[in-house]
């Protein structure tokens, strides 16, 4: 279900890129938001030999930017992806570990929007993301310690609903792909990103 959301999103951010989406005149606008919501680690290195896996975890988001017609803005972000958080065995060394995986980043996204009615707009968008990735380990009583920073693509989607002219409801989701440095850190996933949250709109 994650997967054809994020999926259907993306296929959205290209149609919207591509202007199929005729433009209509808007004024430009300035725009700030935050949201809270959910992320997610797909493609976890060690998944195979966890016992106990909590690869979900609370997120941030905060952002801004100017939409500089009804069709296309720009914004720039900070996302927190929280902690992914795991323990097994691996039999074959053998090996008993615990692991803990942060992630956040800034990003620069490029938004086609879509309005349905005067108080309802879809979106998509195409982002590139700054990370920074920290994983802590124990193996076998020993502490490891890894960071990495780098860069990763993304594309989403959502919808802002406005109950007043300067203030939208934010649903958004988002997929990046290659977050993090299997070389430095051992750890290279999926993040996906899902919040709810306020969008203010303000100046000209």
């Amino acid at each position: 279900m994650i997967r054809r959301t994020i999926e259907s999103l993306a296929v959205l951010a290209c149609v919207l890129a591509l202007g199929v989406v005729p433009a209509a005149h808007a004024q430009p606008q300035w725009f700030a938001g935050v949201g809270v919501g959910l992320s997610q680690v797909d493609h976890y290195e060690l998944k195979p030999w966890t016992t106990d896996l909590d690869d979900r975890d609370t997120a941030y988001r905060a952002f801004g930017g100017r939409q500089f017609s009804r069709n296309f803005a720009l914004s720039v972000g900070y996302a927190d992806f929280g902690m992914l958080e795991s323990a097994g065995s691996i039999p074959e060394l053998p090996a008993d570990f615990s692991d803990r995986l942060e992630a956040s980043g800034t990003e620069l996204s490029a938004i086609g929007l879509w309005p349905i009615t005067e108080r309802v707009e879809l979106y998509g968008t195409a982002s590139y993301l700054r990370w920074d990735q920290t994983v802590v380990s124990l193996v076998n009583g020993t502490p490891l310690h890894f960071e990495a920073t780098g860069g990763a693509f993304g594309l989403g989607g959502g919808m802002n609903i406005r109950w007043r002219d300067d203030l939208a409801i934010t649903l958004d989701a988002r997929r990046y792909v290659n977050v993090g440095d299997r070389e430095a850190t051992g750890r290279e996933n999926r993040r996906d990103l899902f919040t709810a949250g306020l969008t203010w709109r303000f100046g000209d």
